[in-house]
């Protein structure tokens, strides 16, 4: 669970686990209002899955160990260009496309005028390409040289490694 909150300066998480690419050396202290002050000992990012399958990423997150619930910071997602609208018991955030905006996260008051979020981390995924035909492969390094070309490099042996090419005639699309 996470807190929607318009007063906190900072995403901050005391869960290590949801964290990304978390930077260790990123070390300061967090003053609350009740004059009591954690250390903050990371910065990271979460990634959350969204409705859609899609994945989201919250920036600039700050990783306190002692912190015992999770905070979003409106203010942070406002600089980054998300629009938030509280009104009616509902609280919307928008996300900035180019297009319009598009509606990301909508959640109803709780108790104690809290808003509170159920995000799911989800795992970042790489996609590599794989290409198995050499002359393919060789046409992808070269920055999608023509055939022709390419048979010219094997043939003549102007570069060590391409092979001699025999898709002369195919078109890359």
């Amino acid at each position: 669970v996470w807190h929607l909150d318009t007063g906190a300066s900072n995403h901050i998480t005391g869960m290590r686990s949801v964290l990304t690419g978390l930077d260790m050396s990123a070390h300061s202290t967090l003053h609350f209002g009740d004059g009591s002050s954690v250390n903050i000992e990371g910065l990271g990012s979460m990634i959350m899955a969204g409705r859609g399958g899609e994945h989201k990423v919250l920036t600039n997150v700050y990783y306190i160990p002692k912190l015992q619930s999770n905070i979003v910071s409106l203010g942070q997602l406002e600089e980054v260009g998300c629009k938030v609208v509280l009104e009616n018991g509902l609280l919307q955030i928008f996300d900035r496309i180019d297009q319009g905006r598009r509606l990301i996260v909508s959640t109803p008051c709780t108790g104690n005028r809290l808003y509170k979020l159920q995000i799911k981390p989800a795992t970042p995924v790489c996609l590599v390409p794989s290409i198995t035909d050499t002359a393919w492969l060789w046409h992808a390094r070269y920055g999608h040289l023509n055939f022709r070309a390419l048979r010219e490099l094997g043939r003549k042996g102007m570069v060590n490694g391409v092979p001699v090419v025999d898709h002369v005639e195919q078109v890359c699309e």
